[in-house]
């Protein structure tokens, strides 16, 4: 199952009332008090339940700070400007809490083009849910972990296979498994994104059902969203409400109480366990 989280955003746009140019009933929100922020989509849940919140003044002091820290390690896009967005991600043993395989910002075929030496082998960012994916190209994630190690599993293509395989040919190998230890900042090349596949998941040699892990995923965003301001879901545009989400698989559907549970992360909350981390 999916972690609980909690999306926020550098703000672009302060509040404001939106007016749609549109006939009524073909986008939503007119009339309605919005504010645009960059916000990171989830391919696997509807988005009438894509949520955002404007970022913290502490969250973004984290992301510098951790920015300050991890800056040799980040590609040249990361390396211009700090983190404009943070998942907060609450991993519990116990819901059986895990990160399936994907990539972040990559279609399947970007290994293809690599093959037949395309100069531009990613192609357009993939549109997830009537949007363009916000992530910017060739931007590095940085995941800072708190809480029980995580077992982090980088998978690439079979060299017998032909580039185009099924996932589920995919080579796992000791050499690209590490564990995302206690106070730990992970690096996720961009290049990683484009050549294999990754996933999280707890360590069944130790632990125990009330481990709970803590992770504050950062990324750099070029795609922006209206959101209300009451509420703080997305004003859906006309393709984005002509556009049907199916999760991957029933196991991590959101169409279910864990969705509407995982948005009840408060920024107090969230301020609250930052106080304890920048001390």
């Amino acid at each position: 199952m999916q972690p609980l989280r909690r999306t926020s955003g550098m703000v672009k746009r302060m509040p404001h009332f939106f007016r749609s140019q549109l006939p009524e009933g073909e986008e939503e929100g007119h009339g309605k008090a919005v504010a645009q922020l960059y916000g990171y989509p989830n391919a696997e849940c509807p988005t009438n339940l894509w949520m955002c919140f404007p970022m913290t003044k502490l969250e973004y002091a984290q992301a510098l700070r951790i920015w300050t820290i991890a800056w040799p390690s980040l590609t040249s896009v990361s390396r211009a400007t700090p983190p404009n967005g943070v998942q907060f991600l609450a991993y519990h043993r116990l819901r059986r809490g895990r990160m399936g395989i994907h990539r972040d910002n990559n279609p399947g075929n970007v290994v293809l083009n690599l093959v037949n030496g395309s100069d531009r082998p990613w192609g357009d960012n993939p549109r997830v849910g009537g949007s363009e994916n916000s992530q910017v190209r060739g931007s590095s994630v940085m995941v800072f972990s708190r809480g029980r190690p995580m077992r982090l599993t980088l998978r690439y293509a079979t060299p017998d296979r032909d580039v185009t395989q099924n996932r589920k040919y995919y080579v796992t190998s000791p050499s690209f498994q590490m564990r995302m230890e206690d106070g730990w900042v992970t690096i996720l090349d961009a290049v990683d994104d484009m050549m294999m596949v990754h996933e999280v998941d707890w360590d069944d040699e130790d632990g125990c059902e009330t481990d709970v892990r803590f992770a504050w995923v950062y990324r750099w965003l070029g795609v922006t969203h209206d959101y209300y301001v009451q509420g703080c879901t997305v004003r859906r545009t006309r393709e984005m409400m002509n556009t049907v989400v199916r999760p991957a698989n029933e196991s991590n559907s959101y169409l279910d109480r864990e969705m509407i549970f995982s948005q009840q992360i408060k920024s107090d909350d969230v301020d609250k366990w930052l106080q304890v981390e920048l001390r």
